[in-house]
């Protein structure tokens, strides 16, 4: 037993000091620990089917891709591509890249888990080296007994070992389970920025209810995986190592291939059961999906339910809806008991076997080795019991990790600088279009420093995607200059630096008024009250229930559509920004407070201001006017139009 307890701590010694060596290490000297990895998972590192972000239906055909992305005649080069890059989808690579990734960016990369890890494993090896130590003793009590050689200490020893190796295991997993929470808050807040980072037609592509649903399972994902690699694949891989050199020196060849027999028949057996259970909950996962999108439709249209008095028939829709899900989970969770009956039914069946073997074959067998097998295979037992959970944990995250495949937006790094236009922007050959409808073609307009134009046509020519274009909200064709600079010589922080928006429904954050006129500019509490009588607004928000203080509740929905379109005016009015694009500003405005706002927006000045308008009364107000009409925009004084009409 001394020997055996030697090798034990030499080669968990070895194990752990490698690690220690490899935790500041680059990814590429961390690849032998990688190695004993992929050694255990090899059997799992084929790459899942691919599992779209997005349910596979005849709707989600073109959803994603503009026909500015399909038709050359629309994309003659790709001047917009520089400021895009295209991540390499998780679905491309295997469960060991994916592995590697999540080891070196939140074990390695994080110096708070790493902090937590390494003095754990510390712990869980020295745990396992005394439960086997406690196994030697209770071979020397049995064999004391019978030689009535009986001595009180070596139960002392017994008990010591046994308490030590209970306190210092769980004290290790009690340090070492903070570190997938840790990694639970990374992943969120990587994946909302992920969301946030789409471009915008992605965005808006994609339900919301299924994006809460994925940051939600991705950052569980990255949970899950951590959990399977600190709390139980590297004390597994511990306990292996310990377990198997004991067995191989204690009782032979033959009992250690029954054991290892009986260990490939139970992973074995695991996997295939996980493999199935793991087939019904991406089937699971789907319904859920359709659940929460129903379920989030519902509640964004409670008025329109309540005008027309459809609780009953929403109810049952949801309902409808639940129903698959509710199959698919029951289903989930009796799987999990027949998985348990056929580890019950190995494990039972390897320590009859073996015991069998050892009556017939080992006659001369002492009792205190008979007691010392079956305390040994008790820790194969406790450790692989975990088997089915772990692989399951480890092959859902898998599943969920692999469900952010979209285009990401990355922030170019550039050294020229824009601070104001000072002359005029110019747009050429600007071109965008969706599924087979083209809504502009080639457009060419500009707009010079001090310029107040107005923008109109028929509802659906394109007026708003003209202004959204400019924003960079799609991904229209064009080349844009701000002065002698090229769109794409700027960076995208730079160039939103030089644009003010404001959308004709202005959707606030379930904040306080001043938290909404703040947002996105760097200025204090008396500059926005300025800005406000300037505006002459400030009495319209002193007379909310808190003044500016009130909170707008979700989307704004505790305020008025007018005084929702007001804190979207002063926001941009602080933005300070050279160009101001407005689509229908005063829109849910009555005509006085309408024309009031406009003609403070329109005051001579170097800024140039380019603003969507119905109300044509009020076009006398600007200099010119571009008219948006069958896919193209001409430029025009109020007399031109006023004839044209």
């Amino acid at each position: 037993m001394p020997l055996s307890f030697s090798v034990n701590c030499i080669v968990c010694s070895l194990f752990l000091f490698s690690l220690l060596n490899r935790s500041q290490s680059t990814l590429s000297s961390t690849q032998p620990m990688f190695v004993l990895i992929n050694i255990f998972m090899a059997p799992l590192m084929t790459p899942l089917e691919s599992t779209s972000l997005l349910p596979q239906s005849k709707t989600d055909q073109n959803i994603y891709t503009p026909i500015a992305n399909q038709q050359n005649i629309l994309k003659p080069d790709n001047k917009n591509d520089s400021l895009f890059t295209k991540m390499k989808s998780n679905k491309d690579k295997t469960d060991f890249q994916i592995l590697v990734s999540i080891l070196r960016e939140y074990v390695i990369g994080e110096s708070e888990i790493r902090r937590l890890v390494f003095p754990s494993l510390t712990a869980f090896i020295l745990s396992k080296m005394f439960y086997v130590k406690a196994s030697a003793y209770l071979m020397d009590i049995t064999k004391s007994l019978i030689s009535s050689t009986f001595r009180y200490k070596m139960v002392f020893y017994y008990g010591m070992c046994l308490f030590a190796n209970v306190v210092i295991s769980n004290l290790g997993y009690f340090y070492i389970s903070k570190a997938r929470h840790v990694g639970y808050q990374i992943a969120n807040k990587k994946a909302y920025e992920y969301f946030l980072c789409l471009q915008p037609e992605d965005f808006k592509a994609i339900p919301k209810g299924e994006m809460q649903n994925i940051i939600q399972r991705k950052a569980e994902a990255v949970k899950d995986i951590l959990d399977v690699l600190t709390m139980h694949f590297l004390p597994f891989l511990i306990t292996m190592t310990v377990a198997c050199s004991n067995i191989i020196l204690t009782l032979g060849v033959v009992a250690t291939f029954i054991v290892v027999f009986a260990v490939c028949v139970y992973i074995v057996a695991t996997i295939q059961i996980t493999i199935w259970r793991n087939n019904i909950r991406i089937q699971l996962n789907e319904t859920q999906d359709n659940s929460q999108n129903v379920l989030n439709d519902g509640l964004s249209n409670y008025e329109t339910i309540f005008a027309y008095g459809t609780e009953e028939y929403e109810t049952r829709r949801y309902d409808g809806y639940l129903t698959p899900a509710t199959k698919k989970e029951s289903l989930l969770s009796r799987t999990l008991y027949l998985l348990n009956l056929v580890q019950g039914c190995v494990w039972a069946g390897q320590i009859f076997f073996t015991i069998l073997f050892l009556c017939i074959f080992k006659r001369g067998m002492l009792a205190e080795e008979l007691s010392y097998t079956v305390s040994i295979l008790g820790i194969f037992h406790s450790s692989l019991d975990n088997l089915g959970f772990m692989y399951g944990k480890y092959k859902t995250g898998m599943i969920n990790i692999r469900r952010t495949n979209l285009k990401t937006r990355t922030k170019k790094q550039t050294a020229k600088k824009l601070f104001r236009i000072k002359e005029r922007v110019g747009v050429y050959d600007m071109s965008y279009g969706y599924d087979t409808r083209l809504i502009l073609d080639r457009v060419n307009f500009s707009l010079n420093k001090g310029d107040k134009i107005a923008v109109v046509g028929e509802n659906g020519t394109g007026k708003s995607t003209l202004l959204k274009s400019l924003m960079r909200f799609n991904t229209s064709d064009a080349q844009i200059f701000c002065d002698q600079f090229k769109r794409e010589d700027l960076s995208e922080q730079n160039y939103k630096e030089l644009f003010a928006y404001v959308p004709q429904s202005a959707s606030l954050f379930n904040e306080t008024v001043l938290y909404n006129i703040k947002y996105g500019t760097n200025v204090y509490d008396e500059q926005v009250y300025k800005a406000a009588i300037q505006l002459g607004l400030h009495e319209s928000i002193e007379r909310l229930g808190n003044k500016y203080q009130t909170v707008c509740g979700e989307n704004g929905g505790a305020i008025s559509g007018g005084e929702r379109q007001k804190i979207a005016v002063i926001r941009a009015y602080l933005k300070n920004a050279s160009v101001w694009l407005l689509d229908e500003p005063t829109a849910s405005m009555d005509r006085v407070s309408e024309r009031a706002i406009l003609e403070k927006l329109l005051q001579p000045s170097d800024r140039i201001v380019v603003a969507i308008v119905h109300n044509h009364d009020l076009l006398r107000l600007f200099d010119k006017i571009l008219l948006v009409e069958n896919k193209q925009v001409y430029e025009m004084t109020y007399d031109e139009f006023i004839r044209r009409k």
